[in-house]
């Protein structure tokens, strides 16, 4: 029976005799679904055009975009990141926009950084760069959404610290710099910014004059630009931080797709002081600089540095660094040799909401990090000019050993990866590390995983001063790399004052700033045992130290969940006190998910605690030493 309506479905170009054969029309009736089925024409392959890729790209937020199509199909899009706080972020999205198998070219200030050829299935993209002979241009022409003159003001704040003096125990200045930067052509970047000082409680030196003064900030003209095969190379001029001012030339060379970047630069700088007058300067007269080569090995996302350098203040020397990027955050340590002194220090990156931002003609934004450092000398020695042009900072994050170690970056950002879930964060002791009360346990923080905190052993307890004082530690226990914990910590007893014998009137208060460290050599389980050695007060005056090997193991008790561990502490470096030295011991239950105790022996005495985890990351504890003194902890925990 034929239908009371016509099909829509039917162009009215067909004939009306192939509308009414029978086998034409059944045909037609079971290949109609499948053409209502059929992928788009970019997902079956035709070439989509490059006007349509450059749209999605710049849906995805990217700007100074060109793309080219091959009469094969293939892609080959540049674009520039503004928006992503990570490069391989930016790299998933622009995936998106232009399909598997591009080939991408991200740009920096209009300049190429690197050719990022995507094929499925392999990762990461073997990357070239323009110094390499295997680079390949990116699309001529004019770019869309392009950079060039876009404004940015950073409300950047400024702070420095100084503590340990016996008068003046905390130092602290405060500042607000806002800055204005724009790009004016390829590879170029011009900025003019301006302090407002808050607080100072530093004298005014000859190094810095003007410090309490509303005053000029870094004015500078930076130049990137890529020299054939020699190299990246840089040049800024104008007015630099620390009250310098002049030009700074720069080459960099990066190798075997950026695991190896050979660096160097040459400061030629004078000194310049806001006064009453004005600006009052010097002729060039300091040459500074550096050469040295930085390594990334394949996984990890780390960064080892050696260089040789001449400093600001003529003093000259040997630096090497370890840099370590733990999520969005950055963490390096760092030590010189400089004139016979050595310096020692750490530099932490903080990213600063939000981590996505707009990509607007006009943009007025916190910085999208602040780095905080700690140097345990206050001499100016091994200090270098700052606020000139960087050929890593320009380079960074379009590394293969970068992008191997960021693939989830890429698989969130292309929809491939799930997000990340939270880890399970290791119980942390009164010692600032992973364990028990005050005894270590067999495994390690997780990998990029962190816990800040605060804890209190009383007077009766006490590890120095017993009797006398109580110690205060406050502490940073942190999965540095995997089966690797590393611990910060920061001990003061209240009330002791720092050569108050010597100086009477000292308001210093006696402090002890510490590094420990911990390795699984074996990860526990569940009735797995693991194995782990580490060194308590490695790196500090050596007041809270212990050596040690400690086994354990994870074990089902019924509706419970527990933990034993054994182990050893022996005296193998001198030391001014041994925290642990003989056999030590330790079991926990955990009877939920909230609720854990402990007993320990520490090698001296016998410990009981119970810990309430709240959730949010917060841990709130509560120990008996010797099962009298009463002790109390907090801590709050994440991964990176």
């Amino acid at each position: 029976m034929a239908p009371d309506r016509p099909l829509p479905c039917f162009p009215p170009i067909l004939p009306a005799w192939f509308l009414h054969d029978p086998m034409t029309t059944a045909s037609l009736l079971l290949v109609l679904p499948l053409l209502a089925a059929a992928p788009d024409s970019q997902a079956v392959g035709l070439p989509a055009s490059p006007a349509g890729i450059a749209d999605s790209l710049r849906r995805e937020g990217l700007e100074n975009l060109s793309v080219a199509v091959d009469s094969a199909g293939g892609v080959h899009a540049t674009y520039e990141n503004r928006r992503y706080i990570h490069g391989a972020t930016a790299l998933g999205h622009a995936s998106l926009a232009t399909g598997s198998g591009a080939r991408m070219t991200p740009l920096r200030l209009g300049l190429p950084i690197a050719n990022l050829p995507l094929e499925s299935g392999t990762w990461p993209p073997t990357v070239t760069y323009p110094s390499d002979p295997g680079w390949t241009r990116p699309p001529a022409g004019p770019r869309l959404d392009p950079t060039r003159w876009k404004v940015d003001l950073i409300l950047r704040p400024l702070f420095d610290y100084e503590v340990g003096r016996l008068y003046d125990p905390v130092l602290v200045r405060t500042a607000l710099r806002p800055e204005l930067s724009t790009q004016p052509w390829t590879g170029a970047r011009a900025r003019i910014s301006w302090v407002f000082p808050f607080r100072n409680d530093f004298a005014v030196t000859d190094l810095a004059p003007d410090v309490n003064r509303s005053r000029p900030g870094p004015a500078t003209l930076e130049q990137f630009a890529w020299l054939g095969r020699v190299g990246l190379g840089s040049a800024s001029v104008g007015l630099f931080d620390l009250n310098r001012w002049g030009m700074s030339l720069g080459l960099a060379r990066p190798f075997a797709g950026g695991a190896f970047l050979i660096d160097g630069r040459l400061d030629e700088t004078g000194f310049w002081a806001w006064s009453d007058s004005g600006i009052a300067y010097s002729e060039l007269s300091q040459t500074s600089g550096y050469l040295g080569v930085t390594y990334r090995p394949p996984v990890w996302d780390l960064a080892i540095r050696l260089r040789a350098a001449k400093y600001l203040y003529s003093d000259q020397g040997i630096e090497v660094e370890l840099e370590r990027s733990l999520g969005d955050f950055d963490l390096a340590f760092f030590a010189q040799h400089t004139d016979g002194i050595n310096v020692t220090g750490a530099r932490i990156g903080i990213p600063i909401p939000p981590l996505t931002r707009p990509t607007w003609p006009v943009r007025v934004l916190p910085p999208d990090r602040i780095a905080l450092n700690y140097r345990d000398v206050s001499a100016p020695a091994g200090i270098q000019v700052s606020d000139v042009a960087s050929r890593e900072e320009f380079l960074e994050h379009h590394s293969e050993a970068s992008l191997a170690a960021n693939h989830r970056r890429f698989g969130v950002a292309t929809g491939d990866i799930p997000p990340p879930q939270p880890t399970r964060a290791e119980p942390v002791s009164w010692v600032g590390m992973t364990g028990f009360v005050t005894i270590p346990w067999a495994g390690v923080q997780p990998d990029q995983n962190v816990e800040l905190g605060y804890a209190k052993v009383p007077k009766p307890a006490a590890w120095d001063h017993r009797g006398e004082h109580s110690n205060e530690v406050y502490y940073m226990s942190l999965g540095f790399l995997p089966r690797t914990e590393l611990g910060l910590r920061w001990t003061v007893m209240p009330g002791l004052k720092t050569f108050q014998g010597e100086v009477p009137d000292t308001k210093l208060t006696d402090s002890d700033r510490m590094v420990s460290g911990r390795v699984a050599i074996f990860e526990p389980g569940t009735l797995k045992p693991g194995l782990a050695v580490g060194m308590e007060d490695a790196l500090g005056t050596r007041r809270f130290h212990s050596t040690y090997a400690v086994t354990g193991t994870e074990f089902p008790l019924k509706a419970l969940q527990g933990r034993l561990a054994l182990g050893y502490a022996f005296p193998v470096f001198e030391a001014t006190r041994y925290r642990l030295d003989g056999a030590i011991g330790a079991i926990e239950l955990n009877y939920s998910r909230f609720v854990t105790t402990a007993l320990e022996y520490d090698s001296e005495r016998w410990n009981a605690a119970v810990a309430l985890h709240p959730g949010l990351g917060f841990h709130l504890r509560a120990a008996l030493f010797d099962l009298r003194y009463l002790g109390l902890s907090a801590g709050w925990s994440r991964a990176l």
